[in-house]
C-alpha cells in the first residue's frame, strides 16, 4: 500500500507542473499581444511627432502671413508697431529662427537696392553731374574775383593788355588742339594717359592754391603769368 501512495503522489505533481507551463498557442497569442503593444506605442510616437509638425507648420503660416502686414511701407509709418511686433515674436521660441531668417531677407534687399542705386547712373548722367561741379567751381571762383575787385575798388591790371595776349594764346592753343585732335584719332587716348594728366592738373591747382601772389592778388598774379609765358613762346 505504500508503494502505490508514492506513485499517486508523484503524478499529481507532474500534472500540477504541465498545467503551469503554457501550450503554443498561447505563446503565440502572447506574442501578438506583445507585437500590438509596440505597434501602439510607434503609432502614439507618430502622433505625438505629427501634432508637432503641424503645430509648427501654423506657426510658420502665421509668421508669413504676419511678414506679408509689416512690408517696408508699414514699418517707414509706424516703426513703433513694428518694433512691437518683433518683440512679441522673440519671446515665442518656435519663431526665433524665423525672424533671424526675415532680418537676414530685409539686409539683403536693403543691400541690392544700395547696389541698384549706385548703378542707376548712367554715361551721360555722370557727364552730366561732372559738367554741373565745374560750372558750379567756375561761378564761385567768378564771385571770389569780383568780391576781390569789389573790396580793392580799381585795379592796376590793364585789361585791354591781358585781353589782347589771351587772344594769341588761343590761337596758338587751337593750332595745338587741332594737332592733338589728329593724333587721337590714329592713336587713341589710354586709361593710364587720362590719370597722368587729371593727377598733373590735380597738383597743379593745388599749387596755384597755395601760391601767395595768387592769393593776396589773383588777377595780377594771372597777368604776369601769361607774360611770362608769350616771352617763353617768342624765344622758342
Amino acid at each position: 500500500m505504500g508503494k502505490i501512495e508514492i506513485e499517486s503522489d508523484q503524478s499529481d505533481n507532474e500534472i500540477e507542473v504541465e498545467e503551469q507551463k503554457p501550450s503554443k498557442k498561447q505563446k503565440v497569442a502572447l506574442q501578438k499581444v506583445k507585437k500590438s503593444k509596440i505597434i501602439q506605442k510607434e503609432k502614439t510616437k507618430n502622433q505625438s511627432l505629427q501634432e508637432r509638425m503641424d503645430t509648427e507648420k501654423k506657426n510658420e503660416n502665421k509668421f508669413k502671413g504676419l511678414q506679408k502686414a509689416t512690408n517696408q511701407q508699414q514699418v517707414i509709418r509706424n516703426p513703433e508697431l513694428y518694433k512691437k511686433f518683433i518683440e512679441k515674436v522673440e519671446s515665442n521660441p518656435s519663431l526665433t529662427h524665423l525672424v533671424e531668417s526675415f532680418k537676414g531677407q530685409d539686409k539683403s534687399k536693403n543691400a541690392a537696392t544700395a547696389v541698384q542705386k549706385k548703378a542707376v547712373l548712367s554715361r551721360g548722367q555722370r557727364k552730366r553731374a561732372e559738367n554741373k561741379k565745374k560750372i558750379l567751381k567756375k561761378n564761385l571762383f567768378n564771385e571770389y574775383l569780383n568780391k576781390t575787385v569789389e573790396s580793392k575798388g580799381e585795379t592796376d591790371i590793364d585789361l585791354d593788355a591781358l585781353k589782347y595776349d589771351l587772344e594769341g594764346i588761343e590761337k596758338n592753343s587751337k593750332g595745338q588742339k587741332t594737332q592733338e585732335k589728329k593724333q587721337d584719332l590714329t592713336r587713341g587716348v589710354s586709361n593710364k594717359k587720362k590719370l597722368k594728366t587729371s593727377n598733373r592738373d590735380i597738383q597743379q591747382v593745388q599749387q596755384i592754391l597755395q601760391f601767395k601772389p595768387f592769393l593776396n592778388d589773383p588777377l595780377k598774379a594771372m597777368k604776369e603769368h601769361i607774360q611770362n609765358t608769350l616771352k617763353m613762346q617768342k624765344k622758342m
